[in-house]
């Protein structure tokens, strides 16, 4: 092998080359290392490419559509300043959020009552503004309460 260039040797002696794996072994001719016929190796490098594209892909499936609202209606009546019953609606509401419900956050308004959770996501009602004071949890997709259960503000999980 005196004759081979010097580049060449690793190459001839078996050690991995500028080929990766793909490199030439003793008693391997450097035909049946390019031959379209030869068995193709993965590096271990693709093969944890691969995985880890489709990881992330199967993730990003799995997500939901709006990651930080919860999907569906949560509804609650309440008076209006003339006395009138009304029911008013939080469409999609952001998650792990408190909300007030605007209609009754000043003090001097009649809380809300009856309220009715249709979202994904478990609704915690608290007697007063800013989800302070005693509370109780609706359970997601038709949780309810009756009228007797006053209510200023909500979070969503």
């Amino acid at each position: 092998m005196a004759h081979e260039e010097p580049f060449l040797q690793p190459l001839l002696e078996g050690r991995t080359g500028m080929f990766g794996e793909h490199s030439h072994r003793p008693g391997q001719s450097f035909d049946d290392l390019f031959h379209p016929t030869a068995p193709l190796e993965c590096p271990v490098r693709l093969r944890t490419s691969v995985a880890a594209a489709v990881g992330a892909l199967a993730l990003v499936i799995a997500l939901p559509a709006s990651a930080g609202a919860a999907q569906g209606d949560f509804t609650y009546q309440h008076y209006t300043e003339t006395g009138i019953s009304q029911t008013s609606a939080l469409v999609d509401p952001q998650s792990r959020e408190c909300i007030t419900l605007p209609e009754v956050q000043d003090e001097t308004t009649a809380p809300a009552h009856s309220p009715r959770n249709n979202t994904d996501a478990t609704a915690t009602v608290f007697a007063g503004a800013d989800c302070e004071g005693p509370y109780f949890t609706l359970r997601p997709n038709g949780g309810h309460a009756s009228e007797r259960l006053l209510v200023r503000s909500v979070v969503f999980s």
